[in-house]
């Protein structure tokens, strides 16, 4: 499991460089916590209080378009109970889950790099793989963020 993170973390760390601009929002950070899936939600709970949500501590996540499979790492990761820290930009939740009844955290978590909470935020330059557009990844697309 830790290789394929290792490999999840080149590929969403090369995502990384086409999602964010030079002049990234201040709501962009690194949280800790556990993915969880509830009443077919995707959730997460970060290990402390995220100010201004309405669920304290969970919210909901995913990822940008390109890397939508982040979703369905963070699902795998829940159903094996794997701690993660993660990296994106917390935005307020707009609505457009078809849930009605089910009352939903007021901020969302779009996550662009997944590392397990052992290994290091940023990686040695030693240990980079720098990816080009040109490289391919066994069993990924890389795309670079549209112009």
């Amino acid at each position: 499991m830790k290789k394929y993170l290792a490999i999840l973390v080149a590929v969403l760390g090369l995502a990384s460089q086409y999602s964010f601009a030079a002049d990234a929002p201040d709501n962009v950070a690194w949280i800790t916590g556990m993915p969880f899936i509830e009443n077919g939600v995707l959730l997460y709970k970060a290990d402390s209080p995220i100010p201004g949500n309405s669920f304290g501590n969970v919210l909901l996540v995913g990822g940008q378009k390109p890397f939508s499979n982040v979703a369905a790492i963070l699902a795998k990761a829940a159903d094996k109970h794997i701690k993660l820290r993660l990296y994106g930009e917390i935005q307020p939740y707009a609505g457009g889950l078809p849930l009605p009844n089910e009352k939903l955290p007021s901020l969302q978590f779009v996550v662009t790099k997944i590392h397990l909470p052992s290994d290091p935020d940023e990686l040695p330059p030693a240990q980079k793989i720098m990816l080009k557009h040109t490289d391919t990844v066994p069993g990924y697309t890389v795309y670079p963020k549209s112009q």
